[in-house]
């Protein structure tokens, strides 16, 4: 009796759970996760290097690197995937781009939904977040962030030539 009793309400939490990513989906919600793994996937016959984050340290969502950035931090002009080593280079390059957010906390939208056997299968986009964001943050009549303004920030990585950091999720 005891053990239908915890596999019922296992199975209301699932159906809850699911309910509640699938209104993520139609609201497009932000979400905030950290990025565990990256993997090489195939989207539409074509393969990319996908950022794979645990959301509730419960749920594997898959954003493919085309929804990582809203500009590619890729310059095409210095790419030739009509050859091998292109391709290769590009892959190498992507990769790298990834895996430097290994470990961080990234904002993004669960853009789909599906049930895959027994588990649930989701595509998020970081870019999609990154734009509400920016909107709530930075644009329309009343910005909470202006020009001037001394605000909190979190180093989140430092170049050469440049440090990025996030200002308000942004």
């Amino acid at each position: 009796e005891e053990s239908r009793v915890r596999r019922v309400t296992a199975e209301q939490e699932e159906i809850a759970n699911e309910s509640a990513l699938r209104s993520a989906v139609r609201t497009g919600r932000v979400l905030n996760g950290e990025v565990a793994a990256v993997e090489e996937l195939n989207f539409g016959g074509k393969s990319q290097m996908a950022a794979i984050v645990v959301l509730e340290k419960k749920y594997k969502v898959t954003i493919p690197f085309s929804e990582l950035f809203t500009v590619s931090p890729i310059d095409m002009t210095t790419v030739d995937l009509s050859t091998n080593d292109g391709r290769y280079d590009y892959v190498r390059r992507t990769r790298m781009f990834a895996e430097r957010m290994i470990g961080g906390t990234i904002p993004f939208c669960i853009t789909q939904v599906e049930r895959d056997g027994n588990g649930i299968v989701m595509l998020g986009s970081r870019a999609r977040a990154m734009e509400r964001i920016s909107r709530l943050y930075f644009g329309g009549d009343n910005p909470r962030y202006k020009i001037d303004d001394i605000v909190e920030a979190t180093i989140t990585s430092v170049n050469v030539h440049s440090i990025v950091v996030l200002v308000g999720g942004v």
